[in-house]
């Protein structure tokens, strides 16, 4: 089943300036229905679960920063996530190899290859306030080149109460880098390289961060380099459940930066990515036949 429609050009051009774009009613409803079905699975099995947002905590409280929450300092419920889980979960591998949305990778990056790179899976429970720090996904991807994108599908309505993203305009061409962050947080990540990451939840209005609602069948793609964040689940009564799916072009090169994700023992410094950990899903116009791992 294709995409219920193409990129735009307008998209494109928006996506390279801004760094982020709201693709609307693009991805059809079998595709968020079985999307929904996996994050729910995976939620039920405890494998979407809140135990890493709990130690970025207690990371943040040793170094004696604040942790980011919307309303009231107490959240009743969790901040839950999962990372590379695709080859574990048939739906989950179905939606990242064999969905339209390599091909649509593919018109973004105007590529004529695209890879699979790495899933998270985003869920805020009714009541979870914590925010998700402002951050740059460059700094947790072990690859460099400029064609390399996150798209993020909600499978809830998601709006300023229960988790929308924000982006920082222009962010990815300011040619800086980053320390990565504990999410929960703005501390930084010991013992790896970059500048820490301004107090942009302090100073929204000067960094002129734009808030996205979005509804099932949208997809937000925003620039690996691109500051990004989210509100918290304020809302008592609804979920947030949301899909962050990575895809690259043909000019990424492995990169080390984080051991443990995104790694291949087939790759060294320079490679180009196509690997069973990241397989090649479209080329030369066409969905590719890749195996996982």
């Amino acid at each position: 089943m294709s995409a219920l429609r193409s990129i735009s050009e307008q998209e494109i051009h928006d996506y390279e300036r801004d760094g982020f774009v709201k693709l609307p009613q693009i991805l059809p409803a079998d595709w968020v229905d079985r999307l929904r079905d996996a994050i729910q699975s995976l939620y039920e099995r405890n494998i979407v679960r809140s135990d890493m947002a709990e130690g970025f905590e207690q990371m943040a409280n040793a170094a004696g920063d604040k942790l980011l929450s919307d309303g009231n300092a107490l959240s009743t419920g969790r901040f839950c996530f999962s990372t590379d889980v695709w080859r574990d979960d048939e739906a989950l591998k179905a939606l990242c190899l064999g969905s339209p949305l390599p091909e649509l990778a593919a018109q973004l990056f105007r590529s004529s290859k695209v890879n699979f790179l790495i899933d998270q899976i985003f869920l805020k429970e009714p009541g979870a306030a914590r925010r998700t720090a402002f951050h740059q996904d460059e700094s947790y991807f072990n690859c460099t080149g400029e064609q390399c994108a996150t798209f993020w599908i909600p499978v809830d309505v998601v709006d300023k109460a229960n988790g929308a993203m924000g982006y920082v305009p222009g962010s990815h061409l300011w040619g800086r880098s980053f320390a990565p962050n504990v999410f929960v947080s703005q501390t930084p990540i010991p013992g790896f390289d970059g500048e820490r990451i301004p107090d942009i939840e302090g100073n929204e209005e000067e960094f002129g961060v734009r808030y996205l609602e979005s509804v099932p069948g949208d997809i937000i793609v925003h620039h690996y380099r691109t500051l990004h964040g989210s509100t918290g689940n304020t809302d008592p009564n609804r979920i947030r459940r949301a899909a962050a799916l990575r895809y690259g072009g043909e000019d990424l090169r492995y990169h080390l930066r984080i051991p443990g994700v995104m790694t291949s023992p087939m790759l060294t410094e320079g490679d180009v990515l196509d690997s069973p950990e990241m397989p090649v899903v479209w080329e030369d116009g066409e969905t590719a036949l890749a195996s996982p791992a």
